[in-house]
């Protein structure tokens, strides 16, 4: 039931921001990503899992035409899976900020198209494992982009005691490149 009412909440939200985005410079994006946990990095192939993952982006310009400074805030909805030996389903919808530092004045002319985010997120996790061991998760993100290419850091873990869930928490750490497919 709980899942069924953030679906549709994330179903209408989506629905209704689109109708002001003109009016309040936003922008829709839709990218894919694709990675593996830190196992993978750290050499041990025997735990590392790979990853697929879609995201929504919704992003706000929060300076208008301010040419100094610009920065975007953003509503996301990601979508993956895990694929190994703990492998699960995941949701997770939150908020974020994203610097750009093509639109800054004082920026070199070689950072032109590149970006960096941080975002928090909460989210539902459809299996259990280990590291992953309740159904509600929460997830910080940071990301560094050039145009639409970037690249992401993003823990999934239950928060243990700080959001009074039960179980170990010792979390995914997952490394991603994702490409920005669609901007609407």
């Amino acid at each position: 039931m709980l899942k069924r009412l953030i679906l549709t909440g994330m179903f209408f939200s989506m629905g209704s921001a689109a109708e002001i985005q003109k009016e309040n410079n936003l922008t829709n994006s839709l990218s894919i990503e694709t990675g593996m946990t830190r196992q993978f990095i750290e050499g041990d192939k025997e735990n590392a899992q790979s990853l697929f993952m879609a995201t929504y982006n919704l992003k706000q310009d929060l300076y208008g035409n301010d040419k100094t400074y610009y920065g975007a805030g953003y509503f996301e909805v990601a979508v993956g899976t895990l694929n190994g030996n703990r492998a699960t389903n995941y949701l997770f919808t939150g908020f974020g900020y994203c610097y750009d530092f093509k639109k800054s004045d004082w920026s070199p002319g070689f950072l032109d198209g590149f970006w960096i985010r941080a975002a928090a997120e909460v989210g539902y996790n459809r299996h259990l494992s280990e590291k992953l061991s309740t159904h509600n998760m929460f997830s910080e993100t940071v990301g560094i982009g050039w145009n639409r290419v970037y690249i992401t850091y993003r823990h999934m873990s239950n928060g243990g005691s700080a959001f009074k869930n039960a179980g170990n928490n010792g979390g995914e750490d997952i490394y991603t490149i994702g490409l920005n497919v669609l901007e609407f």
